[in-house]
């Protein structure tokens, strides 16, 4: 199943780049002594039979026609001579032509002579197989190590995970310890371990395979422990247990996806920007012995919460782009052991924006869902309701002094529509802004009953006053909902 879900994009990570370029130049290697290796065995084989008929003694060579070669050869000594190449008298009065001139008949060893003509600079067929070999066996290399080797994802750091990870490596004190998803486990360690600043990372949960064996193992003499800090107030939980060093919280593509923005024992200290859902995020135990200064904010960061304690793909609400299925942002389930990111009850969420320093706006929008059409949602081959996730009620917040406060003549307490507007709103002066979406609909598009419940949101934007609305991408393509 890896080799046929197969990536296509490159790898991007600093520890793998080298690891790459040395297994294209390996396979390159392969390749070509494959396609030698291959045209030597086979012509030793004929070459074995051929000799063994003759009972090990030397073969006569066969009779053959003047390479290319050797036929300009040949004609290059008789222009030196004064010859042409005119046919003679007796050709043209209509005799029979002259037979092609061939190589004189020699008696060597069958072996030897097969070897040095295999290896001819001018055999063009073999040069041909060392190519079909060499390319095929680049071609098998690439697919091999960007296939989804561990899952649904790609082993490689984004473009922003890359700062974030060099960031903490320079800036977090030593002997600290980060809470992160299991895949980027292994990042913390390995770049905080080159840049000569070692930090332990603990995981926020456990691959299934690690689960299973953990779970096999109990009753045994050998019972395996590893934590499962799958929530804040699990990580709280594990530091006062575990007192001593520092701890924080990287968060990357992969999570932990937990509701952090109002948390009063985590604080964000470095936000790292990147495309859709590559953006990266450092938080700060506010109960540390060492405090980090925070990262001076010079962007917009996308801000979400919920009541369930986790949202999913929380960067994409900020990348002026309607997405496509699968990229929105979402609230999903805490529990790692419940149905995965499927809540199956109505629940409060909400998706916004923290600016770096106060702007006045004076209007609001918000692209709701699960698909930037959402008439043509498919998931695992079925068709969805076009109300899939669509929120019967919502409002638009600012923040001020950071308080959220409801935006007037900015909520709807009835909505069908994914794509929805506020402007000519009173200007006010704000430090962020977000859309709570009190009621959801379901994957059936009901406010009830049985279904899985998410807040979804593809984007979400404001206009500063005095100004037009910003473009979204993909925005242009889309019927009046």
């Amino acid at each position: 199943e890896d080799l046929i879900e197969m990536g296509v994009p490159a790898f991007q990570s600093k520890i793998y780049r080298f690891t790459v370029n040395i297994g294209y130049a390996v396979a390159t290697l392969i390749g070509l002594g494959s396609g030698m290796l291959t045209d030597f065995i086979t012509e030793s084989t004929r070459l074995f039979y051929q000799w063994a008929e003759h009972d090990g003694h030397t073969v006569v060579a066969q009779t053959q026609p003047l390479t290319r070669a050797e036929r300009r050869a040949r004609d290059r000594r008789r222009q030196q001579k004064g010859k042409t190449n005119a046919p003679s008298e007796g050709n043209a009065a209509g005799d029979m032509p002259e037979a092609p001139e061939t190589k004189t008949p020699q008696a060597v060893p069958a072996l030897a002579t097969n070897w040095r003509e295999r290896f001819n600079l001018n055999d063009w067929g073999a040069w041909a197989r060392l190519a079909v070999m060499t390319l095929g066996m680049l071609l098998t290399t690439h697919f091999m190590l960007q296939a989804r080797t561990i899952g649904p994802w790609n082993p490689q750091t984004t473009a922003a995970e890359v700062p974030a990870l060099e960031w903490i490596t320079e800036k977090l004190p030593k002997g600290s310890k980060v809470f992160t998803n299991w895949f980027h486990a292994d990042f913390v360690r390995t770049y905080s371990a080159i840049g000569g600043n070692p930090i332990e990372s603990i995981f926020n949960n456990m691959r299934t395979d690690v689960r299973h064996g953990v779970e096999a193992s109990q009753g045994t003499d050998h019972a395996l422990f590893v934590p499962v800090i799958d929530s804040p107030t699990s990580a709280v939980a594990y530091i006062k247990d575990n007192p001593g060093p520092n701890y924080y919280i990287f968060r990357g593509q992969h999570g932990p996806h937990w509701n952090l923005n109002n948390s009063k024992d985590f604080a964000l200290i470095a936000h790292f920007p990147g495309s859709g859902r590559e953006e990266a995020y450092v938080y700060e135990y506010t109960g540390n012995s060492v405090r980090i200064p925070p990262r001076e904010q010079t962007e917009i960061i996308a801000i979400a919460g919920s009541q369930t304690g986790s949202v999913r793909n929380m960067a994409v609400v900020y990348d002026q782009s309607i997405g496509s299925n699968e990229d929105a942002a979402c609230a999903a389930s805490e529990d790692t052991k419940a149905q995965y990111n499927r809540p199956t009850q109505p629940h409060w969420s909400w998706f916004g924006l923290k600016f770096p320093k106060p702007r006045t706006i004076d209007g609001a929008r918000a692209f709701f869902g699960w698909h930037k059409d959402p008439e043509a949602v498919r998931i695992s081959g079925r068709g969805k309701h076009p109300l899939m996730y669509i929120p019967l009620e919502y409002k638009f917040q600012y923040l001020k002094n950071n308080q959220w406060i409801d935006w007037t003549g900015a909520q709807n307490a009835n909505n069908s529509r994914a794509y929805v507007v506020h402007e000519n709103l009173p200007a006010v002066t704000a430090e962020g802004l977000r859309v709570y979406i009190v009621q959801p609909r379901s994957d059936l598009g009901k406010v009830s009953g049985p279904g899985t419940y998410r807040g979804a949101c593809l984007e979400v934007g404001f206009r500063e006053a005095g100004q037009p609305w910003p473009a979204w991408k993909g925005l242009e393509e889309l019927e009046d909902r």
